[in-house]
């Protein structure tokens, strides 16, 4: 009896994960033979335009990710997991070069780089602060030529894509949306915070929006959660519209880009990889590259087009002479600080929080939420 109930345990292990996969997928496991946009990675960028693109009847889409699918994944959905699913094959696992000045403590004084390979792409893995920028950048991308850049010009698509449901008093409100597809919370509330916000009033900094018109002083932090769960760029942009657009809306995941192809020019297809079997696919209208910061230049490249001199030097056939592509990366800087502090009030020195009824509780109310989401 024992060696029975041994091999169906052993049974359940190994298939219960590919049936709950398969149960969840919206994948597609073969890709017609040519769709009016290709549309390359499946993460913040690709999904937004993905459904923008499908508003229009009898357009039809393919969005190519390299990576599985997020769903289900608890690394991904609860919050507080975020850093351990950058340990895990959602991340690219990239390396920055040797820091002259930065990451004396690491090895080698290599930063890790954390870059999406999954649905949802780095919104699926990252810390979840919704920060817009500042506005003299856009400001200066249009001054530098890029019209229609400005952050005049994009702040009403900002809005138009947020859903605020935090508290009020932590916003500007002329600079929110809420009625949009992306979720926005706050977090505030905690005896931490009200410790730390009645220290910066008696510093004399102010309480501000960093998405508002201001960006100096002490702020609450937005973040793209909601109840308790990551908002990524699937559960905004792709989920809500995916069962009612499946006959113009594709997604392929573990298809792994090599190259876009050309054609006097201009781009027609693109080449792809999945589970070790080479595939090509046409686009009618247009082949939008949206792999990320590095994973786009890296194609743009292989496809020919980038500084002229390099990619012959490796021997690719140059398509355009585009220099800038691959240079001038650049990415915000994150000073870690130490605080001690007394008589911190008792429900938040950790007892509580790994007291196993409590545990059981937030098991429980995750798999709620889940649900409902789903």
């Amino acid at each position: 009896m024992f060696k029975y109930f041994l091999l169906t345990l052993l049974l359940a292990y190994y298939f219960t994960p590919a049936l709950i996969f398969s149960y969840f997928s919206i994948s597609i496991q073969t890709a017609d033979d040519e769709y009016d946009f290709i549309i390359v990675g499946a993460g913040t960028t690709g999904l937004v335009i993905a459904n923008r693109l499908t508003e229009i009847p009898n357009v039809k889409v393919l969005v190519l990710e390299a990576g599985e699918e997020d769903y289900p994944n608890f690394f991904i959905s609860i919050p507080g997991l975020c850093g351990f699913a950058q340990l895990t094959s959602v991340n690219w696992g990239y390396l920055t070069v040797p820091q002259k000045h930065a990451c004396q403590a690491m090895e080698g004084q290599k930063s890790h780089w954390p870059r999406g390979k999954v649905v949802g792409g780095s919104s699926s893995l990252n810390f979840m602060i919704y920060t817009r920028g500042n506005s003299d950048d856009f400001d200066q991308w249009e001054r530098s030529g890029a019209e229609g850049w400005s952050y005049e010009d994009v702040l009403p698509y900002f809005k138009k894509s947020e859903n605020f449901t935090g508290n009020s008093e932590d916003i500007e409100e002329s600079f929110h949306g809420k009625s949009g597809p992306l979720k926005i919370g706050s977090i505030r509330g905690s005896a931490l915070h009200d410790i730390f916000e009645e220290g910066m009033s008696e510093l004399g900094i102010k309480t501000g929006d960093y998405n508002g018109e201001d960006q100096q002083g002490y702020m609450n932090v937005q973040r793209t959660m909601y109840d308790g769960v990551r908002i990524n760029a699937a559960r905004a942009f792709l989920y809500p519209i995916i069962d009612s657009r499946r006959d113009q809306l594709h997604l392929l995941t573990r298809a792994f880009v090599k190259k876009v192809e050309f054609s006097d020019g201009r781009a027609v297809g693109v080449h792809y990889t999945r589970d070790g079997k080479k595939y090509s696919v046409r686009a009618r209208k247009e082949v939008i590259l949206s792999a990320g910061s590095i994973g786009t230049p890296q194609i743009m490249m292989l496809s020919g087009v980038g500084e002229e001199e390099h990619l012959k030097d490796i021997g690719i056939p140059v398509v355009a002479n585009l220099p800038g592509v691959g240079s001038n990366l650049q990415d915000h800087l994150m000073t870690p600080g130490c605080f001690k502090a007394k008589n911190i009030p008792r429900d938040w020195n950790g007892a509580d929080i790994l007291n196993p009824i409590n545990v059981s509780c937030f098991v429980a109310l995750f798999i709620f939420y889940i649900l409902r989401l789903y």
